[in-house]
Protein backbone atom coordinates (compact mmCIF):
# COMPACT_ATOMS: atom_id res chain seq x y z
CA UNK A 1 0.00 0.00 0.00
CA UNK A 2 1.25 3.46 -0.90
CA UNK A 3 1.36 5.90 2.00
CA UNK A 4 1.03 9.68 2.02
CA UNK A 5 2.79 11.43 -0.84
CA UNK A 6 3.86 15.07 -1.23
CA UNK A 7 2.32 17.28 -3.92
CA UNK A 8 3.73 16.66 -7.38
CA UNK A 9 3.55 17.78 -10.98
CA UNK A 10 2.84 15.39 -13.83
CA UNK A 11 4.15 15.85 -17.33
CA UNK A 12 4.68 13.81 -20.44
CA UNK A 13 7.44 14.10 -23.01
CA UNK A 14 7.91 12.56 -26.41
CA UNK A 15 11.15 12.14 -28.25
CA UNK A 16 13.29 10.02 -30.46
CA UNK A 17 16.31 8.05 -29.39
CA UNK A 18 18.84 5.81 -31.01
CA UNK A 19 18.97 3.85 -27.75
CA UNK A 20 17.20 0.53 -27.40
CA UNK A 21 14.39 0.56 -24.82
CA UNK A 22 16.46 -1.11 -22.04
CA UNK A 23 19.28 1.40 -22.56
CA UNK A 24 16.80 4.29 -22.51
CA UNK A 25 15.37 2.97 -19.24
CA UNK A 26 18.93 2.87 -17.82
CA UNK A 27 19.34 6.55 -18.73
CA UNK A 28 16.03 7.43 -17.04
CA UNK A 29 17.06 5.55 -13.88
CA UNK A 30 20.42 7.37 -13.87
CA UNK A 31 18.60 10.73 -14.09
CA UNK A 32 16.39 9.71 -11.16
CA UNK A 33 19.48 8.79 -9.15
CA UNK A 34 21.17 12.10 -10.03
CA UNK A 35 18.18 13.93 -8.56
CA UNK A 36 18.27 11.93 -5.34
CA UNK A 37 15.73 9.19 -6.01
CA UNK A 38 15.92 6.49 -3.39
CA UNK A 39 13.90 3.27 -3.31
CA UNK A 40 13.74 2.26 0.36
CA UNK A 41 10.42 0.43 -0.17
CA UNK A 42 7.71 0.05 -2.81
CA UNK A 43 5.58 3.18 -3.05
CA UNK A 44 8.00 5.33 -1.03
CA UNK A 45 7.80 9.10 -1.60
CA UNK A 46 10.30 10.21 -4.22
CA UNK A 47 11.91 13.35 -5.57
CA UNK A 48 11.41 12.32 -9.21
CA UNK A 49 9.77 9.44 -11.05
CA UNK A 50 10.57 8.79 -14.72
CA UNK A 51 8.73 6.04 -16.56
CA UNK A 52 9.09 4.67 -20.07
CA UNK A 53 5.45 4.36 -21.12
CA UNK A 54 5.63 3.56 -24.86
CA UNK A 55 8.48 2.80 -27.21
CA UNK A 56 7.07 3.19 -30.70
CA UNK A 57 4.75 0.28 -31.39
CA UNK A 58 6.94 -2.23 -29.58
CA UNK A 59 5.70 -4.64 -26.93
CA UNK A 60 8.55 -5.62 -24.61
CA UNK A 61 8.48 -8.00 -21.64
CA UNK A 62 11.75 -8.69 -19.88
CA UNK A 63 12.68 -9.11 -16.22
CA UNK A 64 13.56 -5.42 -15.92
CA UNK A 65 11.24 -3.73 -18.42
CA UNK A 66 7.65 -3.96 -19.61
CA UNK A 67 6.54 -1.68 -22.46
CA UNK A 68 3.91 -0.42 -22.76
CA UNK A 69 4.03 0.39 -19.06
CA UNK A 70 1.72 -2.19 -17.48
CA UNK A 71 -0.43 0.28 -15.51
CA UNK A 72 -0.49 3.38 -17.71
CA UNK A 73 -4.02 2.69 -19.01
CA UNK A 74 -5.51 2.97 -15.51
CA UNK A 75 -3.60 6.11 -14.51
CA UNK A 76 -5.35 9.34 -15.32
CA UNK A 77 -2.23 11.26 -14.21
CA UNK A 78 -0.35 9.56 -17.07
CA UNK A 79 -3.10 9.65 -19.70
CA UNK A 80 -4.03 13.33 -19.33
CA UNK A 81 -0.63 14.91 -20.06
CA UNK A 82 0.13 12.23 -22.66
CA UNK A 83 -3.14 12.93 -24.48
CA UNK A 84 -2.25 16.63 -24.62
CA UNK A 85 0.78 15.87 -26.80
CA UNK A 86 0.06 12.50 -28.39
CA UNK A 87 -3.70 11.79 -28.32
CA UNK A 88 -3.53 9.92 -31.64
CA UNK A 89 -0.72 7.54 -30.61
CA UNK A 90 -1.85 3.93 -30.51
CA UNK A 91 -1.35 1.57 -27.61
CA UNK A 92 0.13 -1.49 -29.36
CA UNK A 93 -1.55 -3.87 -26.90
CA UNK A 94 -5.16 -2.64 -27.10
CA UNK A 95 -5.08 -0.92 -30.51
CA UNK A 96 -6.76 2.12 -28.90
CA UNK A 97 -5.47 5.67 -29.15
CA UNK A 98 -4.28 7.51 -26.07
CA UNK A 99 -7.30 9.80 -26.47
CA UNK A 100 -9.67 6.82 -26.48
CA UNK A 101 -8.01 5.37 -23.38
CA UNK A 102 -8.33 8.71 -21.59
CA UNK A 103 -12.00 9.14 -22.56
CA UNK A 104 -12.78 5.64 -21.28
CA UNK A 105 -10.94 6.40 -18.04
CA UNK A 106 -12.78 9.72 -17.57
CA UNK A 107 -16.14 8.06 -18.19
CA UNK A 108 -15.31 5.38 -15.66
CA UNK A 109 -15.58 2.57 -18.14
CA UNK A 110 -13.42 -0.40 -17.33
CA UNK A 111 -10.42 -0.54 -19.56
CA UNK A 112 -7.97 -3.29 -20.39
CA UNK A 113 -6.14 -2.62 -17.16
CA UNK A 114 -3.72 -4.98 -16.67
CA UNK A 115 8.73 6.83 -31.04
CA UNK A 116 9.56 6.60 -26.90
CA UNK A 117 7.28 8.30 -24.38
CA UNK A 118 8.18 9.02 -20.80
CA UNK A 119 6.12 10.56 -18.07
CA UNK A 120 7.76 12.35 -15.28
CA UNK A 121 6.50 13.20 -11.87
CA UNK A 122 8.31 16.00 -10.06
CA UNK A 123 7.89 16.21 -6.30
CA UNK A 124 8.47 19.13 -4.00
CA UNK A 125 12.01 18.80 -2.76
CA UNK A 126 13.33 22.08 -1.31
CA UNK A 127 16.78 20.57 -0.77
CA UNK A 128 16.99 19.39 -4.39
CA UNK A 129 15.12 21.92 -6.56
CA UNK A 130 14.20 20.96 -10.09
CA UNK A 131 12.38 23.34 -12.41
CA UNK A 132 10.30 22.07 -15.27
CA UNK A 133 8.08 24.06 -17.58
CA UNK A 134 4.77 22.26 -17.53
CA UNK A 135 1.15 23.10 -18.39
CA UNK A 136 -0.18 20.68 -15.81
CA UNK A 137 -1.32 22.04 -12.47
CA UNK A 138 0.01 20.70 -9.20
CA UNK A 139 -2.13 18.00 -7.67
CA UNK A 140 -2.00 15.46 -4.93
CA UNK A 141 -1.43 11.75 -5.32
CA UNK A 142 -3.60 10.01 -7.88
Amino acid sequence: MIGPQPMFLNAAATGESMLAAPALLDVLLAVEQRFGRERPYVGAPRTIDLDLILYGNEVIKTDGLTVPHPRFRERRFVLEPLAEIAADWIDPVTGKTIGELLRARLLGRPGPFGPGVITLRVYEAPSNPLRIMCRRRARGPA
